[in-house]
C-alpha cells in the first residue's frame, strides 16, 4: 500500500473507501468475503496507527474477528488472520488498559506461530510479533519470564530475517526495545548497550522519508538519557536531546504518537535540567509534559505516567523556585496518577514512593502532622509492593 511508504493519508482513506465497497459487494456466502474483512481489518487498523481514532481499532478488529470465523480451520489464511487479531487486540489494550485484550492477543499470536510453517517466509515477523505481546505483558504485570520470552522470540526472528530485508530495521527495534526493558529491570549495563546497539541498526537501515523514522529516532533518545543517567556523559545527554527533537519534528501534529514523543522530550529536558540547572530547560520539560498530558485522552493507560512525571518536575520546581503552589500541584498530580495505576501494576510502588516523599516535603514546609502520616504510609505501601529482587528496593 502506498500510504504505508510514503505516509498519505489520502491514499489510505482511499485504500479504505474501496475496501468497503468490495465487502459491501460479496454476497454473504461468497468464499472471497473472509478475505475482504480481512483486507479492510488490516486498513483501518493502519488508520488507527496514524491518526488514533479507538473507532477505527474497534472496526477493524471486529473485521479481522469476521474474517477469522468464516475462514476454515485448515486454511493457510487462519495464521495471518491469528497474527494480526494479536497485534490489534495488543494495541487496544495499550490504549484502554484491559488486560483480557493483552491475554487474547497472545493467544493469537501463539495459534499463528504454531500454524507457520518453519521455513515459511512470514515465521520471523510472527516470532516478532509474539515477542512484542510478551514484552507489552512484562510492562503490565512484571513477570520477568514475560521479558526473557519476549528477547528470546526477538532474537529468533532477527537471526532468521536475511540481511537485505527491509523488516530488519523494525526487528532491530523491538529487540533493543526489550534489552532496554530488562536494563531498568536488572540494572545490567551491557543490557543497555545492546539495546543502543540494536535502535542505531534500527535508525541506520530506515530510509529518511518513512513514517517509522520518527519512532526509532524517539526509542534512541530515550536510550541514549538513559545512559546519560548511569554514567553522565554530557555527549549521550545531547545527542538525546537531537534525536528526540529529530523525532517530535517528523511527528504530524495529528498523529497519536505525538503525545508520547512530548513526554519524551520533556524526560530528556529535565534530566538535562538536573546536570546542569538551567531553569529553562526544566521549564521547557514541564510545558513538554503538560502538551503530552493534554493530548492523551483521559481513558489512556499512560495518562498515570505523565501526571506523575509532571508531578515530579513540579516538585523540583518547587525545591528551585519555592513556589507552594507548584507542590501542591505536584501532589494533585502525583495523587491522580496513583488513582489511574492498577493494583497490580509494576509502576504502583514507584507511584506511592514519589507520593510520600511529596507529602514528607510539604509537611516540612508547612509543619501538618497529617503530611507526615500520609508520607509514612505511601512509603509503607511503597516498600511492600517492591519485589525482593527490584533494584529499587535498596
Amino acid at each position: 500500500m502506498r500510504f504505508e511508504r510514503v505516509g498519505n493519508l489520502g491514499d489510505l482513506r482511499d485504500a479504505i473507501k474501496h475496501s468497503e465497497e468490495a465487502l459491501a459487494a460479496t454476497p454473504e456466502s461468497h468464499h472471497d468475503r473472509a478475505g475482504r474483512h480481512s483486507n479492510l481489518g488490516a486498513m483501518l487498523y493502519v488508520r488507527f496507527r496514524r491518526v488514533g481514532d479507538l473507532c477505527d481499532l474497534d472496526s477493524a478488529i471486529k473485521h479481522i474477528e469476521e474474517g477469522l470465523a468464516a475462514t476454515s480451520q485448515g486454511h493457510a489464511d487462519r495464521a495471518t488472520m491469528h497474527n494480526n487479531l494479536g497485534t490489534m487486540l495488543s494495541a487496544r489494550f495499550r490504549r484502554i488498559g484491559d488486560v483480557s485484550d493483552l491475554q487474547n492477543a497472545i493467544t493469537h499470536s501463539e495459534e499463528a506461530l504454531a500454524a507457520t510453517p518453519q521455513d515459511h517466509p512470514d515465521r520471523a515477523r510472527r516470532h516478532g510479533d509474539l515477542g512484542n505481546r510478551f514484552s507489552t505483558r512484562f510492562e503490565r504485570i512484571g513477570d520477568f519470564g514475560d521479558l526473557r520470552r519476549a528477547i528470546n522470540h526477538g532474537e529468533e526472528s532477527l537471526a532468521i530475517t536475511p540481511q537485505d530485508h527491509p523488516d530488519r530495521a523494525c526487528r532491530h527495534n523491538n529487540l533493543g526495545n526489550c534489552f532496554s526493558m530488562r536494563f531498568g529491570r536488572v540494572g545490567d549495563f551491557v543490557d543497555l548497550q545492546k539495546a543502543i546497539k540494536h535502535i542505531e541498526e534500527a535508525l541506520a537501515a530506515t530510509p529518511q522519508d518513512h513514517p517509522d523514522r520518527a519512532v526509532r529516532h524517539s526509542n534512541l533518545g530515550a536510550m541514549l538519557s538513559m545512559r546519560f543517567e548511569r554514567l553522565g556523559e554530557l555527549g549521550d545527554l545531547q545527542d538525546s536531546i537531537k534525536h528526540s527533537e529529530e523525532a517530535l519534528a517528523a511527528t504530524p501534529q495529528d498523529h497519536h504518537d505525538r503525545a508520547g514523543r512530548h513526554s519524551n522530550m520533556g524526560a530528556i529536558l529535565s534530566a538535562r535540567f538536573r546536570r546542569i540547572g538551567c531553569l529553562d530547560d526544566l521549564q521547557s520539560a514541564i510545558k513538554h509534559i503538560e502538551a503530552a498530558l493534554a493530548a492523551t485522552p483521559r481513558d489512556h493507560p499512560d495518562r498515570a505516567g505523565r501526571h506523575n512525571n509532571l508531578g515530579g518536575m513540579l516538585s523540583t520546581r518547587f525545591g528551585r523556585i519555592g513556589d507552594l503552589r507548584d507542590l501542591q500541584d505536584a501532589i494533585k498530580h502525583g495523587e491522580d496518577a496513583l488513582a489511574a495505576t492498577p493494583e497490580d501494576h509494576p509502576d504502583r510502588a514507584r507511584r506511592h514512593s514519589d507520593l510520600g516523599i511529596r507529602f514528607s516535603i510539604r509537611f516540612e514546609r508547612i509543619g501538618d502532622l497529617v503530611d507526615l502520616q500520609k508520607a509514612i504510609s505511601h512509603s509503607e505501601e511503597a516498600l511492600a509492593a517492591t519485589p525482593q529482587d527490584h533494584p529499587d528496593r535498596a
